[in-house]
């Protein structure tokens, strides 16, 4: 008798792509910040949309809004972690306490977190090009539009006002 054809045979799931370098930037930020909260003051501005992956942001905008804990305390319980985790996880159910563990040892110096910030937003820099280019690609080449050029321009001037005032 024939053995039943697997049914997970050319899912290609061990062929998935490594996390891009700034997904291991976010990583070390956050584990910065969950080690020494205190350090959210000096990453300068940064915005939960500049993250790559959503539990990351769910998790930095959970940061940003509960309390801050004074290093001292901080260091006498993991209350403010709890906050933290509690409000992160209705937005992002896949967040855990073993994960923001995974996180901290993602970070091998928390006195670096405006570097890893800076990284963060230059990522986030060139996602926002390549997401605006595609669409000004896409828009040019699109040969149901009655004359792509006059399309095309519209978007460029939208686009070019985003990005003067930071909005994506």
């Amino acid at each position: 008798m024939p053995h039943p054809a697997d049914p997970y045979e050319g899912d290609d799931l061990d062929d998935l792509p490594p996390p891009q370098p700034a997904h291991y930037a976010e990583q070390a930020l956050l584990g910065a910040l969950l080690l020494e909260p205190h350090r959210l003051g000096t990453i300068g501005r940064l915005a939960p949309d500049d993250f790559g992956n959503h539990a990351h942001s769910t998790l930095f905008l959970a940061m940003r809004t509960a309390p801050t804990p004074s290093p001292k305390q901080h260091a006498k319980d993991t209350a403010w972690l709890s906050a933290v985790l509690a409000k992160a996880q209705p937005e992002a159910p896949g967040l855990t306490a073993p994960y923001l563990h995974t996180l901290i040892q993602s970070c091998p110096r928390p006195q670096h977190a405006a570097a890893y910030a800076s990284m963060i937003r230059a990522d986030h820099a060139r996602r926002m090009l390549r997401e605006h280019a595609d669409r000004l690609c896409q828009i040019a080449t699109d040969t149901t539009l009655p004359d792509s050029r006059s399309g095309v321009a519209p978007v460029a001037v939208r686009t070019h006002m985003r990005s003067d005032t930071g909005v994506s």
